[in-house]
């Protein structure tokens, strides 16, 4: 039978599939399940519990089948277990299609053997990693207006950090052509970019990468619910292990926050709000030096829809 435990996802023709860690030539690399003599409910059942004991707080019956490859008749089988898993208080119903993991133990932090000496070794542009510092399961946001530069600052981010992190780029808006023109104007072989970048606009929580960098352009709130990307920014962060998610939002003209106003600035540990030719921190929870980085203001010009020039630093009250 299946072991989830054996398999790591992957990204493969438009759809996430899971290959075998011991194997590199897996013709299907698809972990499923179907509804075969071989797929059990005693196999689903046992890797269903694994994925719950892995995660926290709510998920979806379609994230459960993306992760699991959870496919035709096998579903009913899912609703079985899932009705005798919430029978048992592992899990609560919170409305259809939703659940929640109920957590019978809790356990304490490992606060005093916490490591404070030195966040993530990750660069951000503009040097402000010189000002704030980056800890596992951080949460990074970007709101800026449209074409004011969101994308050329999430793809140099991406280049600073690629030869020292495992960075998956999800894109809503580039495609493939777009992307690779996007990647020439840098100058650099493009072979060089050892990143990976997906086509997503949706349930970003069910793709992400737990241990990795992941980078999120753009996240979009249901219509008209601005106030969900709220809950949308935090199913992200449960699932981060020691990754980051840095996070693009759109926002409009005059405004410091993006859609979803303060509901999009709650878990984040950076804010960074992004207007034509300027960029500013609007909060930053961890300081690298004794100066306050909120508030601090930069001014730049942007060329070839990727290039950072003149950038400056605007006076702060330190």
């Amino acid at each position: 039978m299946p072991n989830v435990n054996d398999y790591e996802p992957i990204y493969e023709g438009g759809i996430w599939k899971y290959k075998r860690k011991d194997s590199t030539d897996n013709p299907s690399g698809k972990l499923r399940f179907t509804n075969d003599k071989d797929d059990s409910e005693q196999s689903l059942a046992q890797a269903i519990r694994d994925f719950i004991g892995k995660i926290q707080g709510t998920f979806s019956t379609t994230q459960l089948d993306n992760e699991l490859g959870i496919v035709g008749r096998a579903k009913a089988n899912r609703r079985v277990v899932l009705w005798r898993l919430t029978d048992e208080g592992l899990i609560e119903r919170v409305k259809p299609g939703y659940y929640r993991v109920q957590e019978a133990l809790l356990p304490d932090m490992e606060w005093r053997n916490a490591d404070t000496t030195n966040g993530l070794d990750i660069k951000l542009p503009f040097e402000i990693h010189n000002w704030v510092e980056i800890y596992p399961k951080n949460i990074l946001v970007i709101a800026g207006t449209t074409n004011a530069g969101k994308t050329a600052y999430l793809l140099n981010f991406a280049k600073d950090n690629m030869q020292r992190w495992n960075i998956h780029y999800f894109t809503s808006e580039l495609s493939e052509q777009e992307l690779r023109k996007r990647i020439e104007k840098f100058g650099n072989n493009i072979d060089d970019w050892t990143f990976h970048p997906h086509e997503r606009n949706s349930n970003f929580d069910s793709v992400i990468i737990p241990d990795a960098v992941n980078i999120i352009d753009y996240l979009e709130p249901p219509s008209g619910e601005y106030y969900a990307i709220g809950d949308q920014i935090k199913a992200i962060h449960d699932r981060l292990t020691t990754g980051i998610a840095f996070i693009a939002i759109q926002k409009k003209r005059k405004t410091e926050l993006g859609r979803g106003a303060e509901f999009s600035e709650e878990r984040a540990r950076l804010y960074l709000s992004m207007d034509a030719g300027k960029l500013k921190i609007v909060k930053a929870k961890n300081w690298r030096t004794e100066i306050n980085p909120n508030g601090m203001l930069y001014t730049f010009k942007l060329i070839d829809g990727c290039k950072f020039i003149n950038i400056e630093r605007k006076p702060h009250d330190d």
